[in-house]
């Protein structure tokens, strides 16, 4: 009799080792099976300009490619990025896209407007 609780407590255990096994094994592939992150600082949708130049600034994760209006962009260590836009003048839509290693992408587009108005340096013909 001393056996059959013996034979229990060892199926036991051995059910606990899979269980801590398997979810450690997904605590550790959350990164991957989340997919990229993208949080982008500045600008804020809908905002509008007074000067041509403008910075995109921002945080991308488990990122294999960044890029701004189709242009490559790097990151830091920590996964910031900021880069210099040139705006042309009225309404103007910015794209920021993100992809990790499994091709999966994050894409944000942003409407902005560049204001002439105020801009004093106009040439006119």
């Amino acid at each position: 009799m001393n056996r059959g609780k013996d034979f229990q407590v060892k199926n036991a255990l051995t059910l606990l080792f899979i269980l801590i096994i398997a979810g450690y094994s997904l605590f550790e592939a959350r990164g991957i099976i989340s997919g990229p992150s993208l949080e982008v600082h500045e600008p804020k949708n809908g905002s509008g300009f007074k000067q041509s130049l403008m910075t995109v600034s921002g945080t991308a994760k488990k990122i294999v490619f960044l890029s701004i209006n189709d242009h490559p962009t790097s990151t830091d260590e920590k996964g910031g990025f900021e880069e210099r836009v040139l705006l042309a003048p009225g309404y103007n839509t910015l794209k920021v896209k993100v992809e990790d290693r499994l091709g999966r992408e994050k894409i944000k587009i942003y409407e902005l407007v560049y204001n002439l108005e105020n801009n004093t340096t106009l040439i006119h013909e």
